[in-house]
């Protein structure tokens, strides 16, 4: 969370686009870990009964944040310009970095230690396993698919159906309360 908020504040006074391109490509690959982390903290750290909700909220989130992070970055630039929209963004991943490391316990060790070879190892495997490898498709298909739906929805609805800015925002929104309840109803 930290090179997070280090790599949004470089981007909010990037130079060139070939900056803010190398930087995004930074700042994509640090966020893109935080998933890698959190999952298996929620795994270990949570007791038994209380993992499949804690992974439920934390995947939740993820999905929450891909349409909060636009429409908030979509309305930021319009108001302030884009280099707002990380400008604003580094320090309140500066202060969740700060809250997390007063909220997040150590989860309790291993009995044994196991080498991080090992542990590559063992995830390697896990990645070729031919019984998973249609829910890796489905996961796959339907992340670039909702990805995909947000990219285009803002030039759709601005250029066949004349939204404005505001609106494209309030429709983006709109599925917000489904990514919330739909893990609750399951």
């Amino acid at each position: 969370m930290v090179a997070l908020a280090i790599a949004t504040a470089f981007l909010s006074a990037a130079s060139s686009l070939p900056v803010v391109a190398v930087l995004r490509c930074v700042q994509g690959l640090v966020a893109a870990s935080f998933a890698a982390a959190a999952l298996p903290y929620v795994g270990e750290a949570l007791p038994p009964r209380w993992r499949s909700p804690g992974i439920g909220a934390v995947t939740t989130a993820f999905l929450v944040a891909g349409i909060v992070g636009q429409v908030y970055a979509e309305a930021v630039a319009l108001v302030l310009g884009w280099r707002w929209v990380f400008g604003l963004a580094a320090p309140a991943f500066a202060l969740a970095s700060v809250a997390l490391a007063g909220v997040l316990v150590a989860p309790a060790g291993d009995p044994q230690p196991i080498s991080l070879r090992r542990r590559y190892r063992a995830l390697g495997a896990l990645a070729v396993r031919r019984e998973l490898a249609l829910p890796y498709a489905a996961a796959v298909t339907v992340l670039l698919s909702f990805v995909a739906m947000y990219a285009a929805l803002g030039p759709v609805l601005r250029n066949h159906f004349g939204l404005s800015e505001s609106d494209v925002l309030l429709v983006r929104l709109a599925g917000l309360p489904g990514m919330v309840l739909a893990p609750l109803a399951g």
